[in-house]
């Protein structure tokens, strides 16, 4: 994975204000917290991408887009697969803490307040895509299904705090 750097005054108002960013938690990187510095998000191997990702991914595989609302994902190309919190997807739009998995990468939409990740969410469309979309995931399923779900969940962040501490 390479790197594009901000500027010194994007850096500065990153640092002192309020502003998203994508957590490398799988791939190799030297920098896994990425500020997301734009409305749009260029994911691809490509010089032009805001992401770039090595490996088997395109010149451009994906977009991110903030809109006054919320973060979408679009996959403009159809290799490799891209998964969202474990399912395919092609078109979503995201909540704070959903992970994206992309070939050899994995990465977690993440929000920070004053250089320090927040549990309280920052924008309004955070609070009420973040609820949106766990009443979307808990629709139609059974007590069981929800058990096995928080099961998953808790695996899961079990192996991300593995995962810090090595």
């Amino acid at each position: 994975m390479r790197v594009i750097h901000t500027s010194h005054e994007e850096q500065d108002e990153l640092k002192s204000g309020t502003s998203d960013w994508l957590e490398v938690r799988r791939g190799r990187t030297h920098f896994p917290q990425r500020p997301l510095t734009s409305s749009r998000i260029l994911i691809g191997s490509g010089t032009n991408c805001h992401l770039q990702l090595g490996g088997d991914v395109p010149m451009l595989h994906s977009l991110l887009v903030l809109d006054e609302e919320h973060w979408t994902l679009d996959v403009i190309a159809p290799e490799p697969t891209l998964f969202v919190n474990g399912e395919v997807c092609r078109h979503r739009e995201l909540c704070i803490g959903d992970r994206i998995q992309l070939a050899d990468f994995e990465f977690a939409l993440c929000c920070v307040e004053g250089g320090v990740p927040k549990t309280t969410l920052r924008k309004p469309h955070h609070s009420t895509t973040a609820t949106a979309c766990v009443q979307r995931e808990a629709i139609g399923l059974s007590a069981s299904e929800l058990l096995e779900q928080v099961e998953r969940d808790i695996v899961a962040i079990d192996d991300f705090e593995q995962g810090r501490v090595k």
